[in-house]
């Protein structure tokens, strides 16, 4: 395992640092909706939960098998269990986490989960260092230095309130 050096992705000095929040109630109401439903779903451990969320928000997110017809199906086959109760996990971690508010007043605007996927690496405190092991493994966390970004689950919903991604690694 290599040690944790994130030194080797430094960003400008200049380079502007998203605020990080993590007082929900700052959120547009649309999106703390969507927030709060997906929560509820994905803390009954039944992935079957998610799907009445899928059809509140238009469809499903995008996710990181969309070869596979069915949503459900896509997120069991991302988790390490075969059965699926990992996969609400993390996505309940990473809505735990603070939150970026990005690409404000744009098409791509988004509120995104958890920071550390927006967030440049090597301006990390260490107060956000343990932020970060609290969803990732030593190992995980020095195999960032080699990708300088954050290479686990992340949500990201609109201001409108839809639920654009639930991504992670491949």
């Amino acid at each position: 395992m290599r040690g944790l050096d994130l030194t080797t992705c430094q960003t400008s000095a200049a380079a502007l640092l998203p605020p990080v929040e993590y007082d929900v109630s700052k959120l547009p109401p649309a999106v703390q909706r969507r927030r709060a439903q997906i929560i509820q779903a994905a803390a009954s451990g039944e992935l079957n939960q998610l799907r009445p969320v899928f059809e509140a928000n238009g469809g499903p997110p995008q996710l990181s098998c969309e070869d596979l017809d069915d949503p459900i199906d896509c997120l069991r086959s991302l988790s390490g269990d075969q059965k699926g109760p990992e996969i609400p996990a993390d996505l309940l971690s990473a809505l735990e986490a603070g939150f970026v508010h990005v690409e404000v007043g744009t098409p791509e605007e988004m509120y995104v989960w958890p920071y550390f996927a927006m967030y440049p690496l090597d301006k990390l405190t260490p107060a956000q260092l343990v932020e970060l092991f609290k969803l990732l493994t030593a190992a995980d966390v020095a195999d960032m230095s080699a990708y300088c970004e954050y290479p686990f689950y992340r949500v990201g919903i609109g201001p409108e309130g839809t639920w654009k991604y639930f991504v992670g690694p491949q």
